[in-house]
């Protein structure tokens, strides 16, 4: 009786950690730019053309963002992003397209409220290789002697630059 026991709660607690994540279903949000000339997606066309900026635009990330108050994710709340470019308004969980300009994009300052919890945090583009792709293969006879070093992927390969999700810790 108390193995079964066992098994009835550890199959709960393994349900309700799956269902801790809500789905996302609301329509994703686009960013709002702050200068005015922006084209599409692109909230730098109009300071590129004007030769103001060099970032280069390299298309759109979509940001997932989740707010949570210990860990019960909310569903309701509601966020504001800000960055150098651009503004949002988004409702928790749900998706925010911002616009990439790889290495050099602009940090995202989130700040929650849902009732009288608050929260805030900042997203930033970061470096996604993974480590595996700096690996190198060592071979020798690993006391004194020679050593061979290969390296598994170009040395000068092009860097991948992402937002991560978001999820912000309301209190």
């Amino acid at each position: 009786m108390r193995r079964m026991m066992l098994l009835v709660v550890a199959a709960t607690t393994g349900l309700s950690a799956c269902a801790d994540r809500l789905p996302i279903t609301r329509a994703p949000v686009e960013v709002l730019p702050k200068a005015e000339g922006a084209v599409g997606r692109d909230v730098l066309a109009g300071s590129r053309a004007r030769a103001q900026t060099r970032l280069a635009f390299a298309g759109t990330e979509t940001i997932a963002v989740r707010a949570r108050f210990g860990r019960t994710e909310l569903d309701g709340a509601r966020c504001r992003a800000d960055a150098d470019y651009f503004t949002a308004e988004i409702t928790t969980p749900g998706f925010l397209v911002v616009p990439d300009y790889g290495p050099r994009s602009s940090d995202i300052r989130l700040r929650c409220q849902f009732g009288e919890m608050r929260g805030s945090g900042l997203i930033r583009m970061t470096d996604t290789r993974d480590t595996d792709e700096k690996s190198r293969i060592s071979l020798g006879t690993g006391g004194v002697g020679v050593r061979l070093v290969i390296p598994l992927t170009r040395v000068d390969q092009a860097q991948i630059y992402e937002y991560p999700d978001a999820v912000i810790r309301l209190k």
